[in-house]
Formats: C-alpha cells, sequence, structure tokens
C-alpha cells in the first residue's frame, strides 16, 4: 500500500502542492479568459490521455475545468446542496449496550458507529471544492486495498481493514503507513473506488461539485413501530438530533485529523426489548436538506437463533447490458443453531445446480447472452434443513453504433455529411438518436428517427463527433469520429508592453515552452517563461517571471531578455540572453530551471561584464560535447570591428563556465546559430551572416560565414573563411534571416536575399557537401520573389522534412513553407499564410510539436506574443 497521508513529513509535501494549486488557479483564471478547454473538442477523456506521468497543479485544474464543463456544472456555483446519491454510509454499525453482560439484565441501548462518505471530498472539510485537488495531487498514484463485493453483500469499494486501527502509534501520531486507518483515509481520495488515485478521480468531483454536510440524522425502527422516525436531540427535546462534525474533531481542533478518516459515535438508550434498527443520513444546513439514508444497521444479534433455515438472496445489480457481472448474497438466509450451511447455484432456471460454494453465501456471475435469466439458490445444512430462493436477473444485448462520414479532413469552413444507418439493435429497437458534432459531449441533436446529420466545421482544429443510440431497454452504444478542419490555430501567450519581440519556443519536458522579453520604454523589462499544459499547445499554464522584479512603470532603464535562446540542458529548460542590468554592465546571461518543467528557476549566471559595450545581443544556445555553449556578438570593439565570441560550460548543468574565445574581429554580426559539426569527432561550428560595416554600412555587401573549432570543446578554433560562394544569386543584395539545419551530419541553411534596390527578396537554402562545412552546393531560391526582404526566418525539421517559417516585412506576415524531401532539394509548396496582419517587426521560432509545426512569434500591430500550431 502507499501512502503519503502517513509518514514523515507529509504536511510539507500537502503545503507545497497546495501553493503551487493556488498560484496556478489565480493566474489562469484571470490569464486564460475566453480559453474553452474544448475549442477543438478537447474532452476530459481526451486531456487525461495525454498524460501518464504525475499532472501538476495547474493540469489538475484544467481536467477539473473539463469535466465540469462536460457535466454542465456551473464552477461558480455558490449555493451548495446535500450530498446526493452515491454517498449513502455503508459501514453503520449497532452495538448494544449491556452493562451487566450477557445473561444479565437486558441491554438499555446501542452504540452507533460509522465512517463518514461525502464522495469528491478528498480534504475532508465537509464541503466538495477545488481544495480537493489538493489531496489527489499529494497521493497521485497511491494505492487503496479494498475487501472483495462478496464480503459485503455485493458492495465493491469496502476499504480492507478496521478504519479505527491505526497500527498501536501514540496519540497524537499519525497513524502508520500500512495501518487499516490510513488505507481507509487514502480510500476517501479514491473517489471511483478503482485502487488507485490517478486522475480520473477528478471525475467524482464535477459530479458532486459543492455538495456539503454538517453531520448527520439519525433514524430508528423500534419493534413496535411501523415506519423509522428521525431521533430527537436528547438535551434538546422537540428538535432532530444532529450528530455535529465538530464532534469528530482532535480535542482543541477546528477541523478533522487530516490524515484519518472521519469516524462518528452516537449512542442511544431504549427500554424497549427487541429488535431496533437504524439508518444515517447527512445533513446540510444551508439548504436544509438530507443526503440518501444509509445501509441500515439492527440489533437483531439480541434475538434468539431460529429453529427452521430459511434461504434468501438478494442479487446487484437486477438488470444490464451484457456482459453483467452480477453479485450474489445469500447472507441472509436463516440458518438453525448449530447448523452448517452449504450453498448451490443454478444460473439458468433449469434445476440443475451449476455451481457449489459450499460454506461461502457470497459469489459473483458474469450473463453474456441476453434475456431473461432465473438464477435459483439452494441451501441446505447437516441437520436436514433445505430451502430454495430465486431472483430475476434481465440481460440487454447492447446496441451497436456505426458512424461513417464522406470526409474526415479538409480546410475550414469544412462541410461534412454523417450517417449511422448501419447501427442496430440485434434483440430490440433503437429508440433514441443523439448527435454530439462539435465533438464537446453535449448531444444538441436527440430525435427517435434521425439516423443522419450534416455539420459545417468553421474552427480550426481536430473535433470528435459522435452518434449515441439508444435501444428499448435502455442500453446505450456509442460511435466517434476524427475529424480534422485544416489551418492555422492561433492563441495570445502574453499581451501588453511589446510582450515577446524576442522569443524562443523549445520542448520542455514533452510540451512545447516559449522564452520571452517584456520590452518596453524607461520600464522594468523582463524575462519571462511559459510552459504549455499539453502536448500540442492547446491549454497552456501561468507566465512566470525567470529576471527580474516582475515591476512596470518605475522609470528605470532595466533590459533583460533580448536575444533569447532557449533549450533543455539535462531534462530542465535553460535560456541564454543579454541582460543589460541598469546599465552597469551589458552581460551574457545564463539561467537554467531547477526541475524538468521550469516552475522554479535558479539564479541567472552573467558570464561577463562589459562597461564599455554589450555582449550577448545576438547569441545561439546549444550542448556541445555533453555540455552547454553559446555563441553570439558583441559591439566592444576588437581590431577595429565587431566581435564573434564563443563560451563554453565546464560541467553538464551550466555551472561554472569558461572565458570568451574571440572568433572573428573582421565584421558587423548578424544572424548567428551554434551547432556541431561531424559524426563521431564533432567539434562546434557557428555559421552567420556578416559585413563590412566600413565599405557597407547597409550590409547590401557581404554574406554567409562559417567557423568551426579544432577540438570538441572549442577551447582553440580555426581562422575564418572567406565568404561562402553563391553563384546563382544576383549580385549586390543584403542578406538576413538565417536559420540552420543538420542534415546527414552536413549544416543547412535558409536565409533571404534582398536585391539592393529594394525591388524584391527571395528565400534561399544551401548545404554543405561536406560534413566541416568547407564545400557548399548552390543556393536554391524556395519562395517566390517578395516585395521587400524578409526579417526574420527559423527552420526545423517537420515530419522528417526541413521546413522554414518567416516574417516577410513588406507583406506584414508570417509565413511557412516545407521542402518537399528529407535532404530539402526541392521546394514546390506556396508559402502557407499563418497570421496576416503582424506588422513589421517580428521574431519568429519554428518547431515540430506532436507531429505538427508550430510557431511562436510577435505580433507588431497589437505588441502581443502569439503561438500557432497547424491542424
Amino acid at each position: 500500500m502507499k501512502t503519503a497521508l502517513s509518514g514523515s513529513h507529509p504536511n510539507a509535501r500537502r503545503a507545497a502542492f497546495a501553493f503551487l494549486m493556488i498560484l496556478s488557479l489565480v493566474v489562469q483564471v484571470s490569464a486564460c479568459g475566453s480559453e474553452s478547454p474544448s475549442t477543438f473538442g478537447q474532452t476530459y477523456s481526451a486531456l487525461v490521455a495525454e498524460f501518464t506521468d504525475q499532472p501538476d497543479a495547474g493540469q489538475l485544474h484544467s481536467f477539473l475545468l473539463a469535466e465540469l464543463a462536460r457535466l454542465g456544472v456551473d464552477p461558480q456555483r455558490e449555493t451548495s446542496v446535500a450530498p446526493s446519491t452515491g454517498n449513502e454510509v455503508f459501514d453503520l454499525t449497532a452495538t448494544l449496550v449491556d452493562p451487566d453482560g450477557e445473561g444479565g439484565e437486558p441491554p438499555t441501548g446501542v452504540e452507533l458507529n460509522w465512517t463518514e462518505r461525502v464522495r469528491g471530498d478528498y480534504s475532508q472539510d465537509g464541503l466538495v471544492s477545488v481544495a480537493d485537488l489538493t489531496p489527489l495531487g499529494v497521493n497521485y498514484l497511491a494505492k487503496v486495498d479494498y475487501d472483495g463485493p462478496l464480503e459485503h453483500n455485493a458492495f465493491a469499494a469496502w476499504p480492507s481493514g478496521n478504519p479505527d486501527n491505526d497500527g498501536g502509534v501514540a496519540l497524537g501520531e499519525p497513524p502508520a503507513e500500512d495501518s487499516p486507518a490510513a488505507n481507509w483515509r487514502l480510500a476517501r481520495v479514491d473517489g471511483n473506488g478503482d485502487g488507485e488515485i490517478n486522475v480520473s478521480d477528478i471525475t467524482t468531483i464535477a459530479q458532486h461539485w459543492n455538495e456539503r454536510l454538517d453531520g448527520y440524522r439519525i433514524y430508528r425502527r423500534g419493534p413496535d413501530d411501523e415506519e423509522f422516525t428521525l431521533l430527537e436531540d436528547p438535551e434538546n427535546p422537540g428538535q432532530p438530533w444532529l450528530i455535529d462534525r465538530e464532534t469528530t474533531f482532535p480535542h482543541g481542533a477546528s477541523a478533522p485529523d487530516p490524515l484519518r478518516p472521519v469516524r462518528y459515535t452516537a449512542a442511544d438508550e431504549f427500554s424497549i426489548e427487541g429488535e431496533h434498527v437504524y439508518y444515517v443520513v447527512a445533513y446540510d444546513s444551508v439548504d436544509d436538506e438530507e443526503g440518501p439514508a444509509s445501509t441500515p444497521a439492527s440489533t437483531e444479534g439480541y434475538q434468539p437463533p431460529p429453529d427452521e433455515l430459511a434461504a434468501e438472496l438478494v442479487a446487484a445489480p437486477l438488470a444490464g447490458t451484457a456482459p453483467l457481472t452480477v453479485y450474489f448474497n445469500a447472507g441472509g438466509s436463516t440458518i438453525p443453531g448449530g447448523a452448517v450451511p452449504n450453498y448451490e447455484w443454478d444460473w439458468h432456471g433449469d434445476g440443475i445446480y451449476d455451481f457449489d460454494s459450499g460454506t461461502d453465501y457470497a459469489v459473483s456471475y458474469t450473463f453474456t447472452a441476453g434475456g431473461q435469466h432465473l438464477v435459483l439458490l439452494r441451501v441446505t445444512d447437516n441437520l436436514g434443513g433445505r430451502d430454495t430462493d430465486t431472483v430475476t436477473i434481465t440481460v440487454n444485448d447492447a446496441p451497436d453504433a456505426t458512424l461513417a462520414a464522406d470526409s474526415s479532413e479538409g480546410d475550414v469552413p469544412l462541410s461534412v455529411s454523417f450517417d449511422g444507418s448501419a447501427s442496430m439493435d440485434a434483440d430490440g429497437s433503437i429508440v433514441l438518436w443523439e448527435w454530439d458534432l462539435d465533438g464537446d459531449r453535449v448531444y444538441e441533436i436527440s430525435s427517435p428517427d434521425q439516423s443522419t446529420a450534416e455539420h459545417i466545421y468553421d474552427q480550426i482544429g481536430i473535433c470528435f463527433p459522435s452518434l449515441r443510440i439508444t435501444d428499448n431497454l435502455g442500453a446505450t452504444d456509442t460511435a466517434e469520429l476524427t475529424i480534422t478542419a485544416h489551418g492555422w490555430w492561433t492563441t495570445t501567450l502574453a499581451s501588453g508592453a511589446n510582450y515577446g519581440r524576442y522569443n524562443s519556443l523549445a520542448i520542455i519536458d514533452g510540451n512545447p515552452a516559449v522564452a520571452f522579453y517584456q520590452h518596453g520604454t524607461q520600464v522594468d523589462q523582463n524575462l519571462w517563461y511559459r510552459r504549455a499544459l499539453d502536448p500540442v499547445g492547446r491549454h497552456w499554464g501561468a507566465p512566470l517571471i525567470v529576471d527580474g522584479d516582475g515591476q512596470e512603470g518605475d522609470g528605470s532603464p532595466e533590459q533583460r531578455g533580448p536575444e533569447c535562446c532557449m533549450i533543455e540542458v539535462e531534462g530542465a529548460p535553460a535560456i541564454a540572453y543579454y541582460d543589460d542590468h541598469d546599465f552597469v554592465g551589458q552581460n551574457l546571461t545564463y539561467v537554467r530551471a531547477l526541475d524538468s518543467t521550469g516552475t522554479t528557476w535558479g539564479e541567472p549566471k552573467a558570464l561577463t561584464v562589459l562597461l564599455d559595450g554589450r555582449i550577448g545581443w545576438n547569441n545561439s544556445l546549444a550542448i556541445v560535447n555533453g555540455k552547454p555553449a553559446i555563441a553570439c556578438n558583441s559591439n566592444a570593439t576588437v581590431g577595429g570591428g565587431r566581435i564573434l565570441c564563443y563560451f563554453h560550460a565546464l560541467d553538464a548543468l551550466g555551472e561554472n563556465w569558461s572565458g570568451w574565445e574571440v572568433l572573428d574581429t573582421a565584421w558587423v554580426l548578424e544572424d548567428l546559430q551554434l551547432t556541431q559539426l561531424g559524426d563521431d569527432d564533432q567539434v562546434p561550428a557557428v555559421v552567420y551572416i556578416a559585413f563590412d560595416i566600413n565599405t557597407d554600412p547597409y550590409g547590401y555587401i557581404g554574406g554567409l560565414r562559417i567557423v568551426y573549432a579544432n577540438d570538441p570543446d572549442g577551447v582553440s578554433w580555426r581562422a575564418p573563411p572567406e565568404f561562402l560562394s553563391y553563384d546563382g544569386i544576383p549580385d549586390s543584395q543584403r542578406f538576413d534571416g538565417l536559420s540552420l539545419l543538420m542534415i546527414d551530419y552536413k549544416p543547412f541553411v535558409v536565409f533571404a536575399g534582398e536585391l539592393a534596390s529594394g525591388a524584391g527578396s527571395w528565400l534561399y537554402c544551401m548545404a554543405s557537401e561536406s560534413m566541416s562545412g568547407s564545400e557548399w552546393g548552390a543556393p536554391t531560391a524556395i519562395s517566390p520573389q517578395l516585395p521587400n526582404h524578409v526579417a526574420h526566418s527559423s527552420s526545423a525539421f517537420i515530419g522528417g522534412k526541413p521546413a522554414v517559417v518567416f516574417s516577410s516585412y513588406n507583406r506584414y506576415s508570417v509565413e511557412y513553407l516545407r521542402a518537399d524531401d528529407e535532404t530539402g532539394a526541392n521546394w514546390s509548396m506556396e508559402p502557407q499564410l499563418i497570421d496576416p496582419a503582424v506588422g513589421r517587426k517580428v521574431e519568429c521560432c519554428l518547431l515540430e510539436v506532436d507531429g505538427r509545426p508550430a510557431v511562436s512569434y510577435y505580433d507588431d500591430n497589437d505588441s502581443v506574443l502569439k503561438f500557432g500550431v497547424y491542424y
């Protein structure tokens, strides 16, 4: 048995998870706004299927919102209600109070004991609310032991052991980890009773949302009573007797013990001999309502033993859809004193007893065929007694739903015709057809005979329309299809004060994440981080500041984050960025998270400080020889020009760094990319755009250069070669928008060339013919002529093929291209428009997420950071 509700430091773990939960909820409610968990038919079950590891607080909250939406529950509902069906107390016991023992005076009363049951109230505060996600997160994947359903009259969720048995620990100590008390406490969190605490238990919270109780009322039926009556308060006659929750609190406490099950005790005095039967009901004083009645408990043990054997058979369920497992219980049979019973079972009502269970009175059987099944019980004993009892089980063969569509994908708006006419019911008829065409699990069409439907999908994304049919006996079946409405879906990740002008997109712990810079004028400028909650980027966690104080408008000129570059380093996100820190020093800075998802971050490390220039404005972070390394430029004057610099970490995490290496001093440097060359003996290399600022201040003469190291760490470097040859490219072009891929260990670059006249530009690709990058093939134009220069580009492999996203300066757009083959030799695709109106100054970053192209980019028109993914 696994438990975190007991142990050495349970409160610390609970407090930490609760803090993250509160932080996540506050930010998500304020930041997510109109984002819906079912925008693309993304249901609760689909969300759950995407996560196999322990979800964080934000993910649990997303699951809860999705399930509340699926069930049509308003999470803002303020009025509470009493616990509903499913909250029946099942372990009520009635023990006779007999002061002088058996054989003396008759018993004077009864002591009742039971365990509180409020499904979904995992925190045991008496109210089903968002606070119940915390115990679920604290005890995620903990196991719960249950008795077999045959031990308790077919009840299948009875926790094992005595709930009062805490393992013999000292007073005030938490129950022993493997004690029955700890097991019962975990069972309170296992809302669906499947034996494991996981995200599926969120359904129980949604089903019982805002249910509460103040305690329990007691009903009794005495020997001379025909009906149950509500017991009066012994200390306040005429008023209902409420066993208040406060009676269960430890001495001096204001709440139940969080590590134990909530146990109730009540004593009822009576003077009439005979059987007394009790049940308890939960009570909510806010709406003055009672919950469902518990399983009754009686004092029948006081009655003398019977003289004759009498069989009594109960079963549950009595009806259902095949295959139907039914639990049978003959424990209510009357057995004479001293007799040893034997139980035999006839499943088919043919007089042939198919199973002899001996003295076991509780068994189960699974019916696979539809129809009426008469089950016979025969009880015999060693004294010659014999009796029978019967019960009828109704088994229905479920209908078979079949759904077809004339199209499963296409560009929006996508018109689809559905046909469910092939559905059938073998032993009856279909009496209800229900259609959920937009995949939100709400059936908007309900008809007794509509077997076809049509729908137009005008929203981009994946949808899961379904057909549900119901037969004349109430059995249902559902058929579902996947419809993909193609196009680029975009969402805003950050807005206000130029958030995201510089951004970097990466896969962090399986999900897309973006680092970005908050840019403004004379305000504090922070480095931010935000990570998606799913592998595609449909739902996002709260943004957080990695470096900066989070204040705006105080007039200080701090700048943190321009030209930031993020990758995953040893299982955690890491970012290289420029930080001028009040212009005291202008630093290349490195920071790495302390966990895999980027929830907490370490201290930023300034790799160098320049008092007479800046370093790190353009930078590229990569893993070189198993350790992080950074290439960047600086405007510090060395030998008459700008310099290209290189730093490498001395350890795998980037805790310690080398001094800088100067790689090139002769040219002004624009876009640059750090990579590794070679297959077995790889060395770092930098590809960059350079031009002579003295003779060509606008960058129309110059182009691509590549420089690579002599050793795997980049301690020493070779002299940079001359500019690469551009046979086939018109003369007098300005080069911009560089991005880099590695194909078969050889560098492959995408860049833009603009005519000096400004009459147009093209995107080009060029592949190296050697691993060292010393020999290159001819450039190939991969785009049509564009009206002006390309401001930025980013490359990635999408479906195994090179692809590029770029921003066009005069088209004010972000566009996408992908090669026809894995080598990037052929490009026939016309540019695909992602966003048609983003302005001029657009930084964009391309990434493959869950097999799809995705992009982060800055919208200069609205001053917002956006994320887009193609469906």
